[in-house]
């Protein structure tokens, strides 16, 4: 018998999670209503069974916080963790259902009211808190967690695999692990200073750290890199900088850049990419004061230091310092830095920086095309099978020189809708990608709507359920170009 295991609540990489020992109600999964719907088929007349899919659904989930040994304030933050994300002010919401059968449903809902912690003793006692949430699915259908594509050649079609595709949201990272004093082969750095007043300039950092600071800081735990002085006045500071051009081409490659070779196209390239920057430090500071460490990332833009976040604590502490504008932070050498620094020194106690650990994340959106590995000659079947419930839309990308492309489906050896361009040429390194979800529509070359080119005879179309074989030919009859067919199954209940 199916059965949900937890459900997650996703805003962008925030989630609140209910397991299955909390849901006391939740009527999305099977019954009656849902075999009525599975059992019949798409095409179907009568406006009752039209409308089930054209109607936004409304739906309430009721679960348990458990309270028990919890005191006011804890109770109050886990009522704050849930109504963070599950709240109408957030606008789309993604749910996540995980069943006991391993399979994962997705759905973009909307709250359509703050959730509700009902009173009265069968709702909230000593032991848990009762907790009912109210959201709307404008889109019906659940969709599967997995994104397929299906790829091939419209001439000599080879399977070919992109590693990547466009508009995939990513993660890369840059640490000092295995990073060599004087070498670049890592091309992260680690410098200090010590002087009476604050670095001003990144090249006031001249001196890079002894081997045993790296090793210090490449691992959570451990050793630690201490840094500081004695000197009367005298401010310990140090600096970690990280290569976003070499952290970008160690996990991508250099297609990342799509042919790009100046250093400068390629940060202009990366600041389109990256959607924020979050540093990892971890370590305190002392001082004659007592214990304090002040942290600032460079803003590259104003070539002046941002933030001045300064924490006491008396052992090593996590801080995150993040950036939701990474053009700011990007200097002109593809570098962006961190900064720490302590209380000057009073010339008899130490003022002294203990740093366990720095690490950076990016965050991304892929928007790049790695060339496409290609398997011996084995020929593919030209077949996106849509194993869902009902007919999926599907983004169409095709790369590389072709004229008037012109992308067909066939079903039962009869091409039933075709898409086709009149006047479009593409080259070599051309992307053309078409959209057919609903409300979504539209046709773009390197991001430029086309839709001008598009055929007056043409269907956006979805794809069947079931097997649909695609043709794709152009004007030259001998096109080198790749088609990509990229979908998500859809279903009417999980």
């Amino acid at each position: 018998m199916l059965k949900v295991d937890k459900i997650e609540f996703w805003l962008n990489d925030d989630v609140y999670t209910i397991y299955k020992n909390q849901i006391q109600d939740f009527p999305l999964i099977g019954g009656t209503a849902a075999q009525l719907v599975t059992t019949k088929v798409w095409n179907q007349h009568g406006n009752t069974f039209v409308n089930s899919y054209m109607e936004a659904q409304d739906e309430n989930l009721t679960f348990i916080l458990y309270t028990a040994f919890k005191n006011s304030n804890q109770i109050e933050e886990m009522r704050k963790e849930c109504t963070d994300i599950c709240n109408p002010l957030n606008g789309k919401v993604r749910m996540k259902v995980y069943l006991n059968s391993g399979s994962i449903y997705n759905r973009d809902i909307v709250f359509t009211a703050a959730p509700s912690f009902a009173v009265g003793a069968e709702n909230r006692n000593q032991a848990w808190q009762k907790v009912l949430l109210q959201f709307e699915a404008n889109n019906p259908f659940w969709y599967s967690e997995e994104e397929i594509v299906e790829s091939f050649q419209a001439v000599e079609p080879l399977f070919s695999f992109p590693f990547n595709m466009t508009g995939q949201t990513d993660k890369a990272f840059g640490d000092y692990v295995n990073k060599t004093t004087g070498s670049l082969t890592n091309p992260n750095l680690f410098r200090y200073r010590q002087a009476a007043t604050l670095a001003t300039a990144i090249t006031d950092f001249t001196t890079e750290v002894t081997q045993t600071h790296y090793d210090a800081v490449e691992a959570i735990g451990g050793t630690t890199s201490t840094w500081g002085t004695t000197t009367n006045g005298n401010i310990p500071q140090m600096l970690w900088s990280f290569d976003v051009i070499k952290i970008l081409e160690a996990k991508y490659g250099t297609a990342i850049w799509g042919g790009l070779t100046a250093l400068s196209d390629k940060i202009a390239k990366a600041k389109t990419m990256i959607t924020k920057i979050i540093y990892d430090y971890r370590g305190y500071g002392t001082n004659s004061a007592g214990t304090s460490v002040t942290l600032n990332r460079w803003r590259s833009d104003t070539n002046t230091w941002y933030g001045n976040w300064t924490y006491n604590n008396t052992v090593v502490t996590q801080h995150l310092i993040s950036s939701a504008t990474p053009s700011n932070n990007i200097d002109a050498n593809g570098m962006i830095h961190l900064m720490a620094n302590t209380a000057a020194s009073n010339g008899t106690v130490a003022s002294n920086l203990i740093t366990d650990y720095v690490h950076l994340e990016l965050q991304l959106t892929a928007d790049y095309r790695t060339d496409p590995v290609y398997f011996g000659a084995i020929l593919p079947n030209n077949v996106a099978v849509n194993t869902g419930q009902v007919p999926a839309p599907v983004t169409i990308r095709i790369e590389g020189a072709c004229i008037n492309p012109r992308i067909g489906k066939i079903i039962n050896d009869k091409e039933v809708a075709f898409i086709k361009f009149n006047n479009l040429t593409l080259g070599a390194k051309d992307v053309l990608e078409i959209q057919t979800a609903f409300g979504e529509k539209g046709v773009w070359l390197n991001g430029v709507s086309v839709f001008n080119k598009l055929d007056f005879s043409s269907e956006l179309f979805n794809l069947d359920v079931g097997p649909n074989e695609i043709s794709f030919t152009d004007d030259t009859g001998n096109t080198a170009a790749a088609i990509h067919f990229i979908y998500k199954n859809l279903y009417v209940t999980v």
